[in-house]
């Protein structure tokens, strides 16, 4: 009588299916390839006009880095974890009045695919430095473009506008 290769009893079937189940997640971490990047670009937005009375338009000038961590697993299917750091100022065309803002976010996407594009926006407050006017702050809304190609990401900083709601 031949004794055959695969288990007879049901504590064996177990092991082995354990066995490979394990196999397989090796594999698929395997397969998931991580690539971390950081971009920094300068945008520079003219004639943003504010909300106040006098809508002066001001310029503003910032950087923005990007600390982007892409996974991509067998499927082609994606996870992006981006950090936003913006810095930025801006100078009132009439009054020269100047502007700060800082600005950071931590996002998360997913896709089933490895090429698509999101678009967010980021609400942020500028300051007027050294002044005393009551009022004279405000916020901008900014739309920024993310595309993913292949686990490769870039980013464009769209339109900027003033908040005013």
């Amino acid at each position: 009588m031949r004794r055959s290769p695969w288990p007879q009893s049901g504590l064996g079937i177990v092991v082995l299916a354990a066995a490979l189940l394990a196999l397989f997640q090796e594999q698929a971490r395997a397969q998931t390839v991580t690539k971390t990047e950081t971009t920094t670009t300068d945008v520079v937005f003219k004639n943003v006009t504010r909300c106040n009375a006098n809508q002066e338009a001001v310029d503003i000038y910032a950087r923005e880095k990007h600390y982007t961590q892409t996974q991509t697993s067998a499927s082609g299917a994606m996870k992006i974890a981006d950090s936003f750091n913006d810095q930025g100022t801006g100078t009132g065309q009439v009054s020269g009045a100047q502007y700060g803002y800082s600005f950071v976010s931590d996002n998360k996407f997913r896709s089933s695919t490895s090429t698509f594009y999101v678009r967010i926006q980021f609400r942020e407050h500028l300051i007027r430095l050294d002044s005393t006017v009551p009022g004279d702050d405000w916020y901008s809304l900014e739309t920024l473009l993310i595309n993913v190609t292949n686990g490769n990401t870039t980013f464009k900083a769209e339109t900027i506008q003033a908040d005013c709601r």
